[in-house]
């Protein structure tokens, strides 16, 4: 490649020589041309050769020759915007006409236009590059001195910026909220958000160019020049349906269109012998009446009303059972509001159950007459019969027993008895259980409440509790001693007795008294000779209720030890 190259501008050189005077003229130039070939180049990434270049030897001429020449044919890796459209060139001076160029962009990324500028000091070479809309987006300058030599001018067209500034509107935001900077020709992505009820307006607003909607997300168009994007929102019209059933009617009874947060309001009118069903239908939010003036609740999202009407004459049917009959036995017509009567007779040996069944409100029964509570919609009145020979089943649990242990029979509204007996170190837990109605425990005899339906009586057993009594003497020449002295059986919930005695009259007991039994009482000290142990002072305890199994432990000791403050013991 070398040789090549060398060969080439040898070449040149040789032809440079022949035009000026031959092989054997001066190696010196004499140019005597009044304008000076120029190249601008543009858009080629700064890598062109030097501004200017001034050859004053033929070599150096038909080197910048080569150089020039290699130049125009090579690839240049990024250059010219896409978004530049034209290219204006201007050469000026104060001695000279000014020189005006016009190049149109066709996607090249780089362009050389070489021309004739009048020789002179100070020429002014100017760049404007244009976008499609005519907007000077690239401008740049660089002054030479021309003497006749050829000379190389390079523009690199370096990437330009624009702002991009988002204004919201009222009911609504956009993000980021800031002004956004972006290379020329790129296009900007904002989220834009309305408020509840309002959507986005479109076309966008804003100056920026017009890009795409995709759910929040909005992306301009290639921006060339500084813009805005400023959304507007509008509020979403909402739409309630009236649907009117039959047997009334509903006004307006066409569309409505409303704003978001608010509510409807419509005229529901039943027919003659009807009655407005309660909760109206639709699928709007349920609202309020007056009289026959209807208001929703607030509305949210496209909705109806869809108000049904009920006739005023509602039926009553009565359903015989098994056991007993009811009469009138076919359906009877009530107005809305009203009440309506039954007989309701049971057969022999069977009474009626309470409540009476059926889907009517419950009304009350006298004797045999049954009245409905207040109808307000269609419904049945289904009473029920029991035998009034009724069975008490005996269940035995463990720790105890129950007597008779098989089931009782039991006349309706009387009652029966059980012997249940605890194991030993065991009690009855009250109430009774079982379902029957709670009756009474005398001893080990229970005694039902009213049998008024088959029922079982089903007690259970829990183990009595222990109290283990202890003393602690803190008396030096006296005894101390606690009665009963053994641990005591005693029953749940119950409390217990015990004497502390001691012979030294001038003792006292620490209180609370000591042990892990519930808190009771202390009375004392009191005089007896006849207490057991024959000691002369004794104090009575008396424990709270016994829950648990625990310990009764007092303390006794000398009066001014327990009491120093006390004023008899100065």
């Amino acid at each position: 490649m070398n040789k090549i190259l060398t060969l080439v501008l040898a070449i040149l050189l040789l032809a440079a020589l022949f035009i000026n005077g031959g092989c054997g003229s001066s190696s010196t130039v004499s140019n005597n041309k009044s304008t000076s070939l120029v190249s601008v180049v543009i858009g080629n990434n700064g890598k062109s050769v030097s501004l200017a270049i001034q050859p004053v030897t033929l070599l150096a001429r038909a080197e910048l020759l080569l150089r020039r020449a290699w130049h125009a044919g090579r690839a240049i890796a990024a250059g010219i915007p896409a978004d530049v459209k034209n290219i204006n060139i201007t050469v000026s001076a104060p001695d000279m006409a000014t020189i005006n160029r016009g190049i149109q962009i066709l996607g090249q990324l780089e362009i050389t236009d070489s021309f004739e500028v009048p020789n002179g000091a100070g020429r002014l070479f100017r760049v404007n590059a244009l976008n499609t809309g005519g907007k000077s987006i690239y401008s740049a300058e660089a002054s030479r001195d021309l003497n006749g030599e050829p000379v190389d001018i390079s523009f690199d067209m370096k990437p330009y910026t624009v702002n991009v500034t988002p204004v919201a509107g009222a009911n609504g935001s956009i993000s980021p909220s800031t002004i956004q900077t972006f290379i020329g020709g790129s296009t900007a992505q904002f989220t834009i958000t309305p408020n509840t009820n309002y959507s986005i307006v479109i076309p966008m607003g804003g100056t920026c160019p017009q890009g795409s909607l995709v759910g929040t997300s909005y992306t301009t168009g290639p921006v060339t020049e500084d813009c805005t994007v400023a959304p507007n929102f509008e509020l979403i019209p909402i739409a309630v349906t009236p649907i009117a059933g039959t047997n009334g009617s509903i006004s307006p009874s066409t569309q409505q269109m409303l704003v978001g947060g608010t509510s409807a309001q419509f005229t529901i009118t039943p027919n003659s012998g009807y009655h407005i069903a309660t909760p109206v239908g639709g699928t709007c939010p349920q609202g309020t009446f007056v009289g026959t003036t209807y208001t929703t609740g607030a509305i949210t999202s496209n909705c109806t009303v869809a108000p049904t009407f009920i006739s005023d004459f509602l039926t009553v049917s009565p359903v015989t059972s098994a056991n007993g009959s009811i009469s009138p036995s076919t359906s009877q017509p009530v107005l809305l509001g009203s009440t309506t009567q039954f007989t309701i007779t049971p057969n022999s040996g069977y009474h009626i159950a309470t409540p009476v069944g059926g889907s009517c409100p419950q009304g009350s029964l006298v004797g045999t007459t049954y009245t409905t509570g207040e109808i307000t919609s269609s419904c049945t009145v289904e009473p029920a019969f029991i035998s009034n020979n009724l069975t008490v089943f005996p269940v035995t649990r463990p720790n105890g027993s129950i007597s008779p242990a098989t089931p009782q029979p039991v006349l309706l509204g009387s009652t029966t008895q059980f012997t249940i007996t605890p194991n030993t170190y065991y009690s009855v837990v009250t109430p009774v259980g079982g379902t029957c109605p709670q009756g009474t425990l005398d001893g080990n005899t229970y005694t039902t409440g009213i049998i008024t339906n088959n029922c079982s009586v089903a007690p259970t057993f829990i183990r009595d509790l222990i109290v283990t009594p202890s003393i602690i003497s803190n008396l030096i020449e006296s005894s101390a001693n606690i009665s009963p002295s053994t641990p005591q059986m005693v029953k749940p919930g119950t409390t217990i007795q015990f004497i502390i005695s001691t012979n030294d009259g001038f003792s006292a007991i620490v209180t609370p008294v000591g042990g892990t039994c519930p808190q009771g009482s202390l009375v004392g000290p009191n005089f007896n000779t006849n207490l057991p142990g024959s000691l002369d002072y004794y104090y009575t305890y008396t424990t709270g209720q016994i829950t648990n199994d625990c310990i009764v432990e007092p303390t006794i000791g000398d009066f001014c030890d327990i009491n120093p403050t006390d004023s008899s013991c100065f």
